[in-house]
């Protein structure tokens, strides 16, 4: 059945827990779609040899609460891809079938009505929730938004402070510990991600990997090169940058021909920022913010992906190309890897046939500890408006809503987005565990409202510019100064 099909599915990704978050990407959403089929006849042999942990096992600790039928109101952007409320019945798509089970399950428990007031796009929305507070309106009990559009209203301090809201305990398993860890400064929250928006997980970045260009080109086992620690920039570049065939014989580079790698310099090229691990500021002791991006090594690494990019025979580079268009390009079998988000498996990749695989992006050297990645800023992050009705009652919503979701809609997302149709693929669970594990949080990056450093990266190899040294001191000033009202603000939200 479905509902024993996902509970196999929860029992294979536990490891999913802990460890996802949220960082950020461009003005442009890249939102995914969520919806999606598997087979339901998951095989039972692959079921038997797991430890049937069930994550549906572990309570919610929620205190019984009657909330006598009233609305509970959600703001929230116009994207049907990600539905917080659901649809209004079932319709045999295997992730929308579980948001629908998660409201009613919810709706029946607490004696509530679950609604929301949606907003025409990701600005619209922040500009709302700081309209409603400022105005005293008690409209919305509860704030998902954008999560770069949100650090704005953030700042204007018209949250609470999510570490003081009853009912929300940020040490259960539902809540991303990397996340609430990165975005707390001196005991203050105001936002922070939640499994209750499948795109904490859709929007997360990865590589997707053409196995058959990879065997026609008989390159390694790319899940060995992974295991073993050794995908670096380095390999990405020797893998890639020699294959190249005019397939459509113009004697033109464009898009029908066949590359090793596909590639657009704007919110793909972030996500090397965090991959790389490159730090940007740091705040001293007397409130002063020190710049870290004027390192030799972040140097060398706008160097090398200028190179890349730019100067690779190898390498497809189309300017204003989001994830969701290179997934697109991929999908005509013409690259062997390219940037995207594992949402675009789900929607952009579900109809492709060609058998591919979904890898990190690598480390920058074999130096480098750990694969990292980031979540695409488009993705929702919530907050508690200060004139919310009952805190306390937005804290039990929003508690057994992340953690419904975590128990039953992520691993319904996660068989969809791997296509697990009859046979388990264990080497791209494991694969997609490594993925989800390895996002990388920087408080910076949530909160850079396109006013910090973080997109710096995409400023640059955007504007085919590899002068780094001169684009910080043409804005040290300004972005400085902001990361220093940045942090009074959260100054003045601890004394609130």
């Amino acid at each position: 059945s479905q509902e024993s099909a996902m509970k196999r599915a929860s029992a294979l990704i536990i490891l999913l827990s802990m460890l996802l978050s949220a960082a950020a990407c461009g003005d442009v959403e890249e939102q995914s779609d969520v919806s999606g089929t598997a087979d339901d006849n998951l095989t039972e042999t692959a079921a038997a040899e797991v430890d049937e942990t069930d994550r549906t096992s572990i309570p919610d600790n929620l205190p019984e609460y009657n909330f006598d039928g009233r609305e509970f109101t959600i703001l929230t952007i116009n994207n049907s891809n990600d539905p917080i409320r659901g649809n209004d019945e079932q319709n045999g798509e295997l992730v929308d079938d579980a948001i629908y089970e998660r409201r009613r399950t919810v709706e029946e428990r607490f004696n509530v009505v679950l609604a929301e007031f949606i907003m025409g796009n990701h600005r619209e929305t922040g500009a709302e929730i700081e309209r409603s507070v400022m105005a005293g309106d008690d409209s919305y009990d509860l704030y998902a938004g954008h999560a770069i559009v949100s650090g704005g209203p953030a700042m204007n301090g018209i949250f609470l402070n999510w570490h003081n809201v009853e009912n929300v305990d940020f040490t259960q398993p539902w809540w991303q510990q990397n996340s609430v860890e990165a975005l707390t400064i001196d005991g203050v929250m105001p936002l922070v991600p939640s499994y209750m928006t499948m795109t904490v997980v859709s929007n997360t970045y990865c590589m997707f990997y053409n196995k058959e260009i990879a065997a026609n080109y008989q390159l390694e086992d790319i899940f060995d090169v992974v295991n073993s620690g050794e995908w670096t920039f380095d390999k990405l570049k020797e893998t890639t940058v020699d294959i190249y065939e005019d397939l459509n014989g113009n004697s033109i580079a464009d898009e029908g021909d066949l590359f090793g790698f596909g590639f657009g310099p704007n919110s793909p090229v972030v996500t090397f920022t965090w991959a790389f691990d490159v730090p940007i500021i740091e705040r001293n002791a007397d409130g002063s913010v020190n710049l870290l991006l004027e390192a030799q090594r972040t140097t060398d690494i706008i160097d090398k992906l200028y190179e890349f990019f730019y100067q690779s025979t190898g390498v497809y580079t189309e300017s204003t190309a989001q994830a969701t268009r290179l997934a697109e390009l991929f999908a005509t079998g013409n690259f062997l890897i390219t940037p995207g988000l594992i949402g675009n498996a789900v929607s952009t990749l579900r109809e492709f046939e060609t058998d591919y695989s979904i890898i990190p992006y690598p480390k920058y050297d074999s130096n480098q500890e750990d694969y990292l990645t980031m979540v695409d800023g488009g993705h929702l992050i919530i907050g508690v408006p200060l004139t919310a009705k009952n805190p306390a009652e937005t804290g039990i919503i929003t508690e057994v809503m992340t953690a419904e979701s975590w128990k039953n809609v992520v691993p319904a997302y996660y068989d969809v987005a791997l296509k697990l149709k009859g046979t388990r693929d264990e080497e791209s669970i494991a694969m997609l565990d490594k993925i989800l594990d390895s996002v990388k949080v920087d408080f910076t990056y949530i909160y850079d409202n396109w006013q910090g450093f973080a997109f710096f990266m995409q400023d640059l190899l955007q504007a085919k510019n590899r002068d780094l040294m001169s684009y910080i001191e043409t804005n040290r000033s300004a972005k400085l100064t902001f990361y220093e009202q940045l942090y009074e603000a959260f100054d003045e939200m601890k004394n609130q």
